[in-house]
């Protein structure tokens, strides 16, 4: 929640069936308000006591779960934990795409290749 009570921050797959991203909800009722979106995921927002920034996890497919900040009215993911080195093998790093599969009695489901 944040400090006056007015939203309440979360993460969900709303939009994006292969990710979690932050949202914020008024509190007393009203329309979600999508604060990151892209390619990275996003999970477990506390807001910071200043209220303007909310704090996360954090991960990518090139990037391990790191501690991240983003703006409180949305934003980018800032990650503030510790770099990996230079060394770490980025390149090698793959990224997955999605697979969308139908089962013999039509259901699709995913999957990620």
């Amino acid at each position: 929640m944040s400090s006056d009570g007015a939203y309440l921050y979360h993460s969900t797959n709303v939009g994006d069936i292969d990710r979690r991203h932050l949202w914020k909800t008024p509190a007393g009722g009203g329309t979600p308000i999508q604060l990151t979106q892209g390619s990275g995921i996003e999970t477990t927002p506390a807001v910071l006591a200043s209220g303007d920034k909310v704090a996360c996890f954090y991960a990518d497919a090139k990037q391990p779960m790191s501690v991240a900040v983003v703006p409180a009215n949305g934003g980018k993911a800032n990650i503030i934990s510790c770099k990996l080195p230079a060394e770490f093998p980025f390149d090698a790093q793959v990224i997955p795409e999605q697979v969308v599969l139908t089962a013999e009695d039509g259901l699709k489901f995913h999957n990620h290749y």
